[in-house]
């Protein structure tokens, strides 16, 4: 691995990119506004950007303007974020009035009818071209919101994980609530004091779904010795800090390895934990199972979530020494296990590192970078990940998850302006950072969100997202949802379960476009034993109706597209029928507004 200096060594082996979980974290450095960006998406009818084909959302940068295509609509124009800007001129239908945004970055509506968004678009799928394997991993869930082996959403992938786990005592199953609570030790994990089994009831449910599972290993020099919560705040008894020599009476020292013969019953009357007796622990019941290892939870955020356990900023060598001392401790114990390496939280950190020093890690023990992705779109200083559905909020998030590679979408945040008006693009980003400092190391995305779990538009975000991390090599992901969640569990469906009998997106991803990518994402599969079987998952973001012409090159000659679809008010697939072909092996299908739909190409 290169030797580099502040910036993507870390990154390329490390840090989380937006905010962690759904606990309290900035959203930007300093609390402030999001960037310029979102203005132009704001209203349930504000007009969008475009190019010739009615396509982009305008990039805002001082004194630009996004496009002046006009589809039907009087000319309104909509102000962008920044002094000059302008977010886009596209009506569909709308009044002609605009509403200029703050500065600050919030907008008003364009118009008081449609979206700003074509009403036709053509998708182009070459079944022969862009073959790529998808890895059957990307379809995970976090378990503390989702079911594991939920049969309609048939995860691949249960996740356990989350800030407490970082202090997890697999001896007795307690934990530290951290900073989300008093700092005190409860028994939120598991009130079972059987050893391991907060983590082995999971383990369980994935192996009875046929999912691998992922566990934590945690690295924080203490875990919590007891359950002994106290009070809510602001009384907060059971603060561990409030405890004479609390480091020694609520704690037990946590060590990556024994150094003694490992016991398959710990010691619990000893002042130690031991996580490589941890791992043959569950070795010795799941050697044949697919079990990851996660290196800790947000580790570089350790003195503000566990501040009486690490009361100062760990360093960047810090960091690493633990991921490299804790990852051989897996391998030495596990060989066969995969392990996701320095999963941490925060943009600045992956773009500078606070110019920590070079690092040359010795050996390659880490299997894949795990991530954590939160959208940091906002609208008005507000995130798309919670569960907001106002017409402007809905508008920023059915776009969100092209940030995760388009390079023509500036979304509004503030990481864009860190990033000096410029798209994000974290995939292709991180892959190549990767490629060129840990090559062979996968990629995965182990907390994602964009929020909008019982609406449509989370549905249209998560479908967007999951097709994404298909075609663009993404090797591991897990959802994280907030409450119940209808609509993501909707498009994990589309993906999983189109069907009710399984019915699956293909192991295999091909080449599928859109000619405009603000109204709708498309995306198509086969599957490596039977490249007959084709597959395409088709998106409208818009509000409205809208015509597409679906163009499929394959070598066989399909008569018609069985349709499956979800929509507002409507979160699992259901069958609408066939759409019969126009012409050979193309096709006119009318996507209802705000839908995710699954055409089958049928002979």
């Amino acid at each position: 691995m290169d030797k580099r200096g502040a910036g993507w060594v870390l990154v390329a082996t490390v840090l989380a990119f937006a905010a962690c979980s759904f606990e309290e974290m900035p959203g930007s450095p300093n609390g402030s506004a999001p960037a310029a960006g979102n203005a132009g998406r704001a209203g349930a009818s504000q007009g969008k950007a475009g190019n010739a084909q009615g396509g982009r959302v305008a990039k805002a940068a001082s004194g630009g303007e996004g496009g002046g295509a006009h589809v039907g609509g009087a000319p309104g124009a909509v102000a962008g974020a920044d002094s000059g800007d302008h977010g886009g001129e596209a009506h569909v239908g709308g009044a002609a009035s605009g509403v200029s945004g703050s500065p600050t970055g919030s907008a008003g509506a364009g118009g008081d009818a449609g979206d700003g968004l074509a009403d036709s678009v053509t998708f182009t799928v070459v079944t022969g071209q862009d073959v790529r394997p998808i890895s059957p991993l990307i379809y995970g869930a976090t378990v503390s919101q989702l079911s594991c082996n939920d049969a309609k959403a048939r995860f691949t992938l249960c996740r356990v994980g989350d800030s407490p786990w970082s202090t997890y005592n697999w001896e007795n199953n307690a934990s530290n609530a951290g900073v989300a609570r008093c700092f005190e030790n409860n028994a939120a994990l598991s009130e079972s004091s059987t050893p391991g089994v907060a983590v082995t009831d999971v383990v369980d449910e994935a192996m009875l779904a046929g999912a691998a599972a992922i566990v934590t290993v945690p690295m924080l020099s203490h875990v919590a010795a007891d359950k002994n919560q106290g009070s809510a705040p602001p009384a907060c008894s059971g603060d561990v800090s409030q405890s004479a020599n609390y480091l020694a009476t609520r704690f037990k020292q946590n060590r990556p390895r024994k150094g003694a013969p490992l016991a398959l019953l710990p010691d619990t009357t000893d002042a130690f934990v031991n996580q490589d007796e941890f791992v043959a622990f569950l070795r010795s019941s799941y050697a044949d199972e697919d079990v990851l290892f996660s290196l800790d939870h947000q580790t570089e955020l350790w003195d503000e979530k566990f501040k009486p356990i690490h009361p100062v900023k760990p360093t960047y060598a810090e960091i690493v020494d633990l991921n490299v001392a804790y990852a051989k401790v897996v391998k030495d114990t596990w060989a066969e296990a995969n392990v996701l390496g320095f999963v941490g939280y925060g943009f600045l950190a992956a773009r500078s590192l606070q110019n920590s020093p070079n690092y040359l890690t010795e050996g390659e023990f880490i299997d894949y970078v795990a991530l954590h992705y939160y959208s940091e779109a906002h609208l008005d200083n507000v995130r798309v990940i919670n569960e907001d559905t106002t017409p402007g909020m809905v508008a920023e998030r059915v776009q969100a998850a092209r940030s995760l590679w388009d390079p023509d979408y500036l979304e509004g945040s503030w990481i864009n302006a860190n990033l000096g008006n410029k798209p994000l693009e974290l995939i292709p980003w991180l892959k190549a950072s990767v490629a060129a400092n840990y090559p062979g190391t996968k990629l995965g995305l182990s907390e994602w969100s964009f929020g909008g779990g019982q609406h449509i538009s989370g549905a249209i975000a998560a479908a967007d997202a999951l097709g994404i991390f298909g075609r663009e090599g993404v090797e591991l992901a897990a959802a994280v949802a907030r409450g119940e969640a209808p609509f993501l569990l909707g498009a994990f469906q589309i993906f999983r379960n189109f069907d009710g009998a399984n019915g699956a997106f293909g192991d295999t991803s091909v080449y599928a476009s859109s000619s405009d990518l603000d109204v709708a994402s498309v995306y198509a599969s086969v599957d490596a034993a039977d490249s007959s079987r084709v597959v395409i998952v088709a998106i409208n973001r818009s509000t409205e109706a809208v015509s597409a012409a679906v163009e499929l090159t394959h070598p066989n000659v399909f008569s018609s597209l069985k349709v499956y679809r979800i929509a507002d008010g409507q979160p699992e697939p259901v069958a609408q029928g066939t759409v019969p072909a126009v012409s050979s092996n193309s096709f006119s299908y009318d996507m209802p507004g705000h839908s995710v739909s699954v055409l089958l190409p049928s002979p």
